[in-house]
């Protein structure tokens, strides 16, 4: 995945204190991230950065609808998401023995903290494990072609 310099905050420029930030996450978002669970989408995305010492509190909130494949009939359906997380960031090497995934680490000379993958992978936890259509909602000659493999009765043994 390539940098994206939009979803990226240097924490070294940042002093005490909270920051908000508000990103729209499009279409190109989606396609830049070069992964294909999500074909696109329109998703608020909410970041609060609360600068203390010994740290940084991260807190991300996406709101939104994404395009994803129907697992059904394999035609593009909008699934809604929203979810919320919080983390720690610490301007530190990454310790060889880093377990938890509740603290990011950032580059202490570099600074940079990019957001791009996080918001990605905030949605695709919050998404439903399963992509189906409403009720009535498939793509019509898909829904025929399962009907006529569908099995409704159990098959006899032949006797030999």
């Amino acid at each position: 995945m390539e940098a994206n310099r939009l979803y990226e905050i240097n924490v070294n420029a940042l002093k005490s204190g909270v920051y908000n930030y508000s990103y729209q996450l499009d279409d190109a978002f989606f396609r830049g991230l070069e992964q294909d669970e999500v074909a696109g989408g329109s998703v608020c995305a909410e970041v609060s950065l609360t600068v203390m010492q010994g740290g940084i509190r991260l807190h991300l909130a996406v709101k939104g609808g994404v395009e994803v494949t129907c697992d059904r009939c394999l035609d593009l359906m909008t699934q809604p998401v929203c979810g919320e997380d919080d983390m720690l960031v610490k301007a530190a090497p990454e310790p060889a023995d880093a377990d938890d995934s509740e603290v990011i680490y950032v580059d202490p000379d570099d600074g940079r903290l990019d957001l791009a993958w996080l918001f990605y992978e905030l949605i695709e936890t919050n998404l439903p494990l399963v992509h189906c259509h409403q009720p009535g909602g498939c793509n019509p000659q898909m829904e025929e072609l399962l009907l006529s493999h569908l099995c409704t009765t159990a098959e006899e043994p032949e006797d030999n």
